[in-house]
């Protein structure tokens, strides 16, 4: 959130000693709403404005602003001075609604004399389930559900200046939230257990299997990267949406966009957003759903790069499929995009999507598909068409 124009009155811009850019008590454009109980109804009451955030204050959010608490007045809301009472409090992140987080029933108290301004104390509550990190140059502040750890890891026994990870599970980091900004190296397996929540952003080097247990979430950001793993098992969620530059500020490199593993099995799900995931030694069989994220429309695809993969589910995803020279893609589930073939395809589901065969590609199968279109040096077995 970045802090936007601040008025200092007497605080100082910057800090004394190392000339670091300084923000103020209420800072950011923050996007969150408050609902509450009115006469049996639900009000929600959206807004737009600074925050203090403030380990000091005991509660999860204080009133002491005249805009804030008249906004809530104008919706039927009612607290009298130093008392309490409960709400709904979302918090809104990046753009798509994964970002948003919400907090049920959580404390709300006022004190008196509300000062002029639309601000709200968020206070020690919101630290003990986030992390909160300065971006001092850039003036920003950022926050996060996943407690951070910017340590390395290993995935074997540990030897005296290591530390073992070998597993997530719903006790880690803030209620089985976990960034891991570090790197998981070694030869063992890493899993994530159910009720886990984990976040990677760094360019791991472990090569055991990676397993994401039912019910159990893997985010990979920015150059977060496991594609040195010997399996990855989906039988919960891996998300590469944000994967690469999706962010500008975060000044990664768009080669890394790409989200490369070796193989994929499971029945899970995996989200790709606008991102590709990308198969090198792909040697089994998945039962889940790749599918975009949100419907929202984005054109994220999948990569055959080598071997051979079998999708036996209803892949939802609206990007091209490719299948490289060498490699090999058996559908016996359904697939909606277009499906590229430089390689051998075989259709015994479905693919509604137009296939087209390159030179050196075959399509072969008792399935249907969309329009066919054959390159020379390509070949074609007659399929049923839609």
């Amino acid at each position: 959130m970045p802090w936007g124009e601040l008025d200092y009155e007497f605080r100082q811009r910057r800090f004394p000693r190392s000339g670091a850019n300084a923000s103020n008590h209420y800072e950011g454009s923050y996007h969150y709403t408050i609902s509450f109980d009115y006469k049996g109804k639900k009000q929600s009451v959206d807004f737009s404005g600074p925050v203090l955030l403030d380990t000091g204050s005991s509660t999860f959010l204080g009133i002491t602003t005249e805009g804030f608490f008249n906004k809530l007045r104008s919706k039927g809301f009612k607290l009298d001075e130093y008392d309490y009472t409960v709400v709904d409090f979302k918090i809104l992140g990046f753009e798509d609604s994964f970002n948003n987080k919400e907090y049920s029933d959580v404390v709300m108290d006022r004190q008196s004399d509300e000062e002029g301004g639309n601000g709200v104390v968020v206070g020690l509550p919101f630290f003990q389930s986030n992390s909160v990190m300065y971006d001092l140059e850039n003036k920003t502040t950022a926050y996060s559900p996943y407690f951070v750890s910017a340590a390395n890891f290993t995935t074997d026994a540990a030897a005296e200046d290591q530390v073992q990870l070998n597993r997530a599970t719903s006790d880690a980091g803030s209620k089985g939230w976990l960034g891991l900004a570090g790197i998981i190296s070694g030869a063992g397996d890493f899993t994530i257990e159910k009720d886990a929540d984990v976040r990677m952003t760094g360019a791991n080097t472990y090569t055991g299997t990676t397993h994401i247990a039912a019910d159990g979430y893997l985010t990979l950001a920015g150059p977060g990267s496991i594609e040195h793993s010997s399996r990855v098992m989906v039988d919960g969620v891996l998300n590469i949406d944000q994967k690469g530059n999706y962010l500008k500020p975060w000044g990664v490199a768009h080669s890394m966009n790409g989200t490369a593993i070796r193989t994929l099995s499971g029945k899970g799900e995996v989200y790709l957003g606008a991102g590709r995931l990308i198969l090198t030694e792909a040697d089994g069989q998945f039962d889940g759903t790749i599918a975009n994220y949100d419907d929202a429309g984005d054109s994220g695809g999948l990569v055959v790069a080598g071997g051979k993969l079998t999708l036996s589910g209803k892949n939802k995803y609206s990007g091209m499929t490719e299948v490289a020279a060498g490699a090999e893609l058996h559908v016996t589930g359904s697939l909606t995009g277009d499906v590229s073939v430089s390689g051998l395809l075989v259709v015994d589901g479905e693919v509604s999507g137009e296939v087209m065969v390159k030179e050196g590609g075959t399509l072969t199968g008792s399935g249907k598909v969309g329009n066919v279109t054959v390159a020379e040096g390509g070949k074609a077995d007659p399929m049923k068409t839609r």
